[in-house]
C-alpha cells in the first residue's frame, strides 16, 4: 500500500512538472467566462518560463428601454444604448512556474473608450443625450492558475489596484449644450473573475 501511495505521488509530481514544463515562447489565448455583460479576451506570450506579456481586450454592450401603460394606452419612455471597449496590456510574473498550480502577480496599463446614447420621447419630439468618455490608467493584478494539462488551464484573476483618469463629454439639447469633466479615481478591490486559457 505504501509503495502504491509513493508511486502515485511520484506520478503526480512528474505529471505536474510535465504540464508546466518549459512554456518559453508559447502563445496563450484566454477568455473570461464569469461576466455576461462584458466579454474579455487576451493574447499572451511567454517570454520565459516565469514571465508573460499579455494584451487584454474587453468589450461590452447594453441596451435598455422603458414604457408605461395607462388606461390601455402604452407610452414609450427613455431608451439607452451603451458600448465600451478597453485595451489592457499586462506584464505578468509566475511565482511557481514549475508547478501545476501557480500564483502570479502583474502590472498593467489601461486605455478605454465608452459611449452611451439616451433617447427620450416627448410628444412628437425625441430628445437625445450622448455621453462619451476616454480613460487611461494603471494598476496591479494578482491571481492563481491551475494547469489541467499541457495546453489548458483555469485562472482566478483580479485587478487588485487601479488608478484611472477619465475624461467625459456630454452633449444634449438643441442647440447642443456640451459639458466636459475629468475624474481621477483610485480603487483597491478583490473581485476575481475566472478565465480559461489555451497554450499553443
Amino acid at each position: 500500500m505504501k509503495r502504491f501511495a509513493m508511486a502515485a505521488v511520484l506520478i503526480f509530481v512528474c505529471v505536474a512538472f510535465s504540464w508546466s514544463a518549459d512554456r518559453t515562447g508559447k502563445y496563450a489565448l484566454s477568455a473570461q467566462f464569469t461576466n455576461v455583460s462584458s466579454h474579455e479576451l487576451a493574447l499572451g506570450k511567454m517570454l520565459n518560463n516565469r514571465n508573460m506579456v499579455l494584451a487584454n481586450i474587453s468589450a461590452g454592450f447594453s441596451s435598455t428601454s422603458e414604457e408605461t401603460e395607462f388606461n390601455n394606452q402604452t407610452n414609450e419612455g427613455p431608451s439607452t444604448s451603451a458600448i465600451s471597449i478597453s485595451l489592457i496590456p499586462e506584464y505578468r510574473t509566475y511565482l511557481r512556474p514549475q508547478s501545476s498550480v501557480t500564483p502570479y502577480w502583474g502590472v498593467f496599463v489601461l486605455m478605454g473608450y465608452s459611449q452611451s446614447t439616451t433617447e427620450t420621447p416627448s410628444g412628437n419630439t425625441t430628445f437625445e443625450t450622448t455621453h462619451s468618455g476616454i480613460s487611461f490608467g494603471a494598476g496591479a493584478t494578482i491571481g492563481a492558475e491551475v494547469f489541467l494539462n499541457r495546453a489548458i488551464s483555469l485562472a482566478a484573476h483580479s485587478r487588485l489596484l487601479r488608478y484611472t483618469m477619465s475624461m467625459d463629454t456630454s452633449e444634449s439639447g438643441t442647440p447642443t449644450v456640451t459639458q466636459k469633466s475629468t475624474t481621477n479615481s483610485f480603487a483597491l478591490s478583490l473581485s476575481p473573475a475566472l478565465y480559461v486559457r489555451i497554450y499553443f
